[in-house]
């Protein structure tokens, strides 16, 4: 299974993906992309923490029950909340990308969700000296 260093590797190369041109939530016709971009690189830091205790899940479902009881995951509850029910939005609703306000909006402050995710994780995987 892989560790947490590999988990750390891949949401951070996700959200380098997200910060290319063409997902620029203001102007970018693949709004969906880019917000599912932001949520897979929210599992993998969420994933970071939980290898550190050996468990790997492989269903989003577990992990979010996870993300309520396994410390400091409970601190970002609120925001991996929000990137799973945008995903959801985002994948499913064939309107999402159309040009919807509200889904350009939340797509912009999406990133602020996944900053206070990376910031939690880090902090606890990587402690200040």
């Amino acid at each position: 299974m892989p560790g947490k260093s590999a988990h750390i590797k891949k949401a951070e190369r996700n959200l380098k993906l997200s910060e290319e041109d063409i997902f620029n939530p203001e102007k970018t016709k693949y709004l969906d992309w880019y917000v599912t971009t932001l949520f897979y690189t929210a599992v993998h830091y969420v994933d970071a923490i939980l290898a550190t205790i050996d468990i790997h899940p492989t269903q989003h479902k577990y992990r979010k029950s996870l993300v309520y009881k396994v410390s400091p995951l409970p601190l970002i509850q609120h925001e991996y909340s929000m990137l799973i029910q945008a995903s959801r939005r985002s994948r499913y609703d064939i309107f999402y990308d159309t040009g919807d306000v509200r889904a350009r909006k939340e797509a912009m402050n999406l990133i602020r969700c996944v900053e206070k995710i990376k910031q939690t994780v880090l902090k606890k995987i990587r402690p200040a000296k």
